[in-house]
């Protein structure tokens, strides 16, 4: 009898423990987040997640994953750049890479997964030619959906419609917008708009391009938040209580709208945006044009090429790639830098001179977007995240739709094990648990995880 009391008490508490309202936790201040010790304890990480060490011009692209949690709890991931998923169970173990194929069979190329739509369909972002492909948990290809615009972020909604948040270029501005496409119809329904003018005679400073002499060109910015184009963060899309949130970085503003497309409300959150003080900014300046002079002396050495082929083969050795692979692996990039060297010596030399013209006219503080972030949890609750200031670490602020909406708390996560990178497409909340494809801190071989954490 005692016996079946204490099994009856241990599952209460447990009971009680999952059952905790996500926001009591986050009300805490700080919240822990613990890894799963048990979920995919017996994956080969090096072998499932070999593509980690993928390459594009010398550089590993392994962070380009995402994932996307299945109803049952299982998780898929995406690869950049390849065409398949890896499926991984409830329990996080590793189950096996999939296709997407049609009708006859024949595999197709695929983009990184957008969401699961209907509790039943796999969609992707769009492809060159502005193609969706939609298909079930087996990868058998359902349908195919057609934009004709580029897109930032996609979210799925209830009766298979698609949020989509668009971005076009006109001929003397920039078009934002948050349209709602049928799944059925490929219809699109407009809901928001915003338009920035296009900076074509006007130099922004921080924002370098050159232009090649036979074609092509280069550019890049030293300062975040600068942009040539005159460009800003696209608006932020998460879902909660039946309800469309757009969210929009610059200003601050939180929009819920109902699924047929109607504006409900509009609310600004309740803190200050931080910014880029002047002495960062110079800081920041300085430290580009010291990495500019760093890679002109680097790409100028004979020893960078030899760099590039070491690299090379350790991608090789980690791939199990055959001694033929290898080779071939190593002319690629014995070509590439030969093509490459002349020109960006020449792109970075010109770009060297107007980054020093624009350090003595820094004046003063850039201000950030209101938050980098938001993430819709198991409860409904939406967090926003702010750009941290320099040295602190992540603060999210807690939004709850109830009772006209309101901000709740602010809270930080932490965690010992991993290095966290905050975004909706690498974590996901799943029946009061955070799912993630993140960086283990301390790890042989590849360090990239899927990972479970509970909330404490």
């Amino acid at each position: 009898m005692r016996c079946i009391v204490l099994i009856t008490l241990l599952v209460s508490i447990a009971f009680s423990a999952q059952s905790q309202k996500l926001i009591d936790i986050y009300k805490k201040g700080t919240i822990k987040l613990v890894a799963d010790t048990e979920y995919g304890k017996n994956n080969n990480w090096n072998k499932v997640l070999s593509t980690y060490n993928d390459t594009l011009y010398g550089k590993h692209m392994g962070n380009r994953k995402n994932i996307q949690v299945l109803p049952d709890g299982s998780v898929v991931v995406s690869h950049a750049y390849r065409n398949f998923y890896s499926l991984f169970d409830a329990k996080g173990n590793f189950v096996k890479e999939f296709k997407v194929t049609n009708n006859s069979g024949k595999e197709l190329k695929v983009k990184q997964l957008a969401g699961v739509l209907d509790n039943s369909i796999l969609f992707t972002g769009l492809d060159n030619m502005g193609y969706m492909k939609c298909f079930d948990f087996d990868g058998h290809l359902l349908k195919t959906l057609r934009l004709n615009y580029i897109t930032k972020q996609m979210l799925p909604l209830p009766g298979k419609k698609i949020a989509v948040v668009g971005w076009a270029i006109w001929a003397d501005r920039f078009r934002d917008f948050v349209a709602i496409v049928d799944y059925e119809t490929n219809e699109e329904q407009y809901i928001w708009n915003h338009y920035t003018p296009r900076n074509n005679d006007k130099k922004v400073p921080f924002a370098y391009s050159h232009r090649f002499k036979k074609g092509g060109a280069v550019s890049m910015r030293t300062m975040p938040f600068m942009n040539n184009l005159g460009l800003r963060p696209a608006p932020q899309l998460t879902f909660a209580n039946n309800r469309l949130i757009v969210a929009i970085p610059p200003t601050g503003e939180i929009i819920e709208f109902s699924l047929d497309g109607k504006k409900l409300s509009s609310k600004k959150v309740n803190w200050n945006a931080n910014q880029i003080s002047i002495n960062e900014q110079n800081k920041i300046q300085k430290k580009a044009i010291a990495g500019i002079k760093a890679n002109l002396k680097r790409m100028s050495s004979p020893d960078y090429l030899k760099k590039l082929e070491a690299a090379t083969r350790k991608t090789a050795k980690l791939q199990n790639s055959s001694a033929k692979e290898l080779e071939e692996m190593l002319n690629k990039v014995r070509t590439q830098h030969k093509e490459q060297k002349e020109k960006m010596m020449e792109a970075y030399s010109a770009m060297l001179k107007d980054m020093e013209k624009d350090l003595p006219k820094i004046n003063k503080a850039i201000p950030k977007p209101f938050f980098s972030s938001c993430i819709t949890d198991s409860d409904g609750n939406i967090l926003f995240f702010e750009y941290p200031e320099k040295g602190k670490s992540n603060k999210l602020n807690v939004y709850s739709l109830d009772n006209g909406g309101k901000f709740i708390c602010t809270s930080t996560f932490e965690c010992n094990d991993f290095d966290l990178i905050i975004n909706s497409g690498k974590l996901k909340f799943h029946k009061g648990y955070l799912y993630g494809i993140q960086k283990l801190k301390k790890a042989d071989g590849i360090p990239l995880r899927v990972v479970r954490f509970k909330l404490q």
